[in-house]
């Protein structure tokens, strides 16, 4: 695997970040429920008046688990959207379990280049540019240490507005706590089907069992019991849904009947299971009850997997003979969810309460350890089958499967760090090292490969030739300078990969060593180091199996190398080669970089209509593969050949503009090698126009 840095300087994609049309209200989309919500007027008309207080600006949701926390709070910020100038953002946090990653976590959601906290705040503040936003941070009781970044995203952003979820309140200063309470029922006394519908909690019941079955229809005979139901699951809206997903095999007086003393007020879980279940651990317990042996211990290893998983893993893990019945039983009962995804079909999800009750059973019966060596296996098996996609025409939908799964594989690294497991652990991290390259998550991706570093030392093996180039790739990207430990990691990888005869390996360090020379300004050492990387990667032949990509690459490289020593006319024959082979090849990830580079080189020779159609061509490779820096320094050059025509001017001086803002709301920076060409557009501009305009 071969991938192509130069500090940032000219290309530094940035994977899944979208612009919006509007950079001042750039926020995250909200996520749209499954099922339709259930009306709380009373409750969402409590934390309008709350949020309407003066100096109201944290506001956090308490109760029990299944208690409608995340519903509720979507619910508010949909109805809030238009009220907040710049926007709403919704963070979940729920499978983030180091506190350490929730300014990251808040970054990547947000769509804010990543770096350290004072650049998330820096760049929060500028998304929100004087006007105000709402910021949804669910599930926080998960990073409850990490309190003190609210404070500090307060203080730094005075347009800000933080709603949380928790089971508890945080205990912040300016902290104002709104517990949820629950779902509105019917009186007894009346018990007729349109009393019940008047209720929250008897139109949650309904809706729920008729979606379950078209049998059900809620009548005055049946409405005692739907009444009585609701009363006695304390109109909890996770216990309720529970209980109506029975219906198709249960009636109400039979549900009635089956809850019995178990559920008198939805109480009872043992005083050491989490604050979450302490409420809801009984009515789990008791769907759960309802599952033959075989569904139970099925349940069980399916708790394992974090933001659910593909069937392929539930095959995987399951140990099941009669798997689909079985979670076609479980997803009956609502004790998974099933979403359907375009690309990779049925995707099982547990909501993270009831997982949690599935991850004490299994450690109950004595196999979590088992099972969550399974998963990380299952995790390890999948990063090292795709890791021939990086750097070829099948990158971009490897990233999205690693995207689907982060959550899965950060489980998996966790896991085998706390048992130990360091082989495996380096191994999984030298496959997917890469991701959080493009993906623009280089400081925990940088913090997983200093530990596999430590846990590898000494070693002469394929799998330490990963780890170092991935150390050195990254810490190359993220520092955006020369940096001598990346060069020792690089010549330590290519002196163990040439000993065991480690070609690819060898190739990758060989890049990684001449990226570093072209940070250090010694272009003739840079460029050798390509040529030999060229050598190399037409002697492996069958070896490398991606090596006319690799090779495409390195040519674009050289090229680069040839513009920075303004060899233009060896430039432009050496990137447009590369550019015509990666799209013989369907190789485009290069595809808007070597656009910007012969736009740079046609504004050189002065050949403004040609530069111009280059930055055109590459706009759209640029916004297909995410590479927003790139598609940052082709807006930049354009703004530059428009400033070149007095008839632009305006345009060239908006433009560029715009571009300034950019980089400031994503915490990124101009490409300094512009800086010249830049300034003298500017001063046409500001020659045309005068300086007030």
């Amino acid at each position: 695997m071969v991938r192509i840095t130069n500090g940032g300087r000219l290309s530094s994609p940035v994977a899944h970040v979208q612009l919006s049309h509007d950079p001042a209200k750039a926020a995250t989309s909200l996520p749209v429920p499954l099922t339709d919500y259930i009306e709380r007027p009373h409750v969402i008309a409590a934390l309008r008046g709350l949020l309407n207080e003066a100096g109201v600006r944290l506001i956090t949701l308490t109760g029990p688990g299944g208690v409608g926390k995340t519903r509720l709070a979507l619910r508010l910020a949909v109805e809030l959207e238009a009220a907040f100038t710049s926007g709403v953002a919704f963070v979940p946090l729920a499978t983030v379990s180091d506190p350490k990653l929730v300014p990251s976590t808040i970054a990547l959601a947000l769509s804010l280049e990543l770096g350290d906290d004072r650049q998330t705040f820096f760049g929060l503040n500028a998304r929100i540019h004087g006007g105000s936003m709402l910021l949804v941070l669910d599930n926080f009781e998960h990073v409850v240490p990490a309190t003190p970044i609210i404070t500090r995203l307060l203080t730094a952003c005075p347009g800000l507005t933080v709603l949380t979820t928790s089971r508890a309140p945080l205990r912040h200063s300016g902290e104002h706590v709104f517990v949820v309470p629950p779902m509105r029922q019917a009186d007894l006394a009346q018990t007729s089907a349109a009393e019940v519908l008047e209720s929250e909690s008897g139109r949650l019941f309904v809706a729920r069992a008729t979606a379950a079955t078209s049998q059900f229809v809620l009548t005055d005979e049946n409405a005692g019991n739907v009444a009585e139901l609701c009363r006695r699951l304390e109109g909890i809206p996770l216990a309720i849904e529970l209980a109506a997903a029975q219906v198709p095999t249960l009636p109400p007086s039979t549900l009635l009947d089956r809850l019995g003393p178990r559920l008198p007020l939805l109480r009872g879980g043992p005083r050491d299971a989490p604050g979450r279940l302490r409420s809801m651990y009984d009515a789990i317990a008791w769907s759960y009850d309802l599952l033959t042996p075989d569904e139970q211990h099925l349940f069980r290893r399916l708790a394992v997997f974090a933001g659910g998983c593909t069937l392929a893993a539930a095959e995987a893990v399951g140990d099941s003979a009669n798997l689909l019945d079985e979670l076609a039983a479980l997803v009956s009962g609502s004790l998974i969810q099933m979403r359907v995804r375009p690309r990779t079909g049925p995707r099982y999800v547990m909501l993270e309460t009831i997982r949690e009750f599935g991850l004490q059973q299994l450690a109950a019966n004595g196999e979590a350890e088992v099972v969550r060596g399974e998963h990380a296996r299952y995790y390890l098996d999948l990063a090292e089958r795709g890791w021939p996609h990086w750097s070829t025409p099948e990158e971009s939908a490897w990233i999205a499967s690693i995207r689907e799964e982060q959550d899965n594989f950060r489980a998996a690294l966790v896991w085998l760090r706390q048992s130990e497991d360091f082989p495996l652990a380096i191994r999984l991290i030298g496959a997917i090292w890469p991701f959080w390259d493009r993906q623009d998550q280089r400081l925990e991706g940088l913090s997983w490969l200093r530990q596999a570093l430590v846990w590898s030392a000494g070693d002469r093996t394929r799998e330490r030739v990963r780890i170092l180039n991935g150390a050195a790739a990254l810490n190359c990207s993220l520092i955006k300078d020369y940096d001598p430990a990346g060069t020792a990691w690089s010549e330590e990888s290519l002196s163990v990969a040439d000993e065991i005869d480690d070609a690819e390996g060898a190739i990758q360090a060989l890049v990684s060593i001449a990226c570093n020379a072209l940070l250090r300004g010694d272009f003739d050492v840079a460029a050798s180091l390509a040529k030999a990387g060229l050598a190399r990667i037409r002697a492996a032949g069958a070896a490398f199996p991606h090596a006319a990509c690799a090779e495409v690459d390195l040519l674009g490289f050289l090229g680069y190398i040839a513009l920075e020593q303004h060899e233009d006319a060896r430039a432009e024959r050496l990137i447009s080669d590369a550019q015509a082979r990666k799209r013989e090849l369907g190789f485009l990830s290069g595809e808007a970089n070597d656009s910007l580079l012969l736009a740079v080189l046609a504004y050189r020779r002065g050949d403004m209509t040609l530069a111009m159609a280059c930055c055109q061509q590459g706009l759209p490779h640029a916004l297909a593969s995410g590479g927003l820096q790139t598609l940052l320094f082709l807006l930049d050059r354009l703004a530059i050949i428009a400033g070149e025509d007095p008839r632009q001017a305006t345009i060239a001086v908006q433009m560029g503009g715009a571009v300034e803002r950019l980089h400031e709301v994503l915490a990124t920076r101009p490409n300094k090698d512009e800086q010249s060409d830049r300034d003298r557009a500017r001063a046409a501009a500001r020659a045309q126009l005068g300086e007030e305009a």
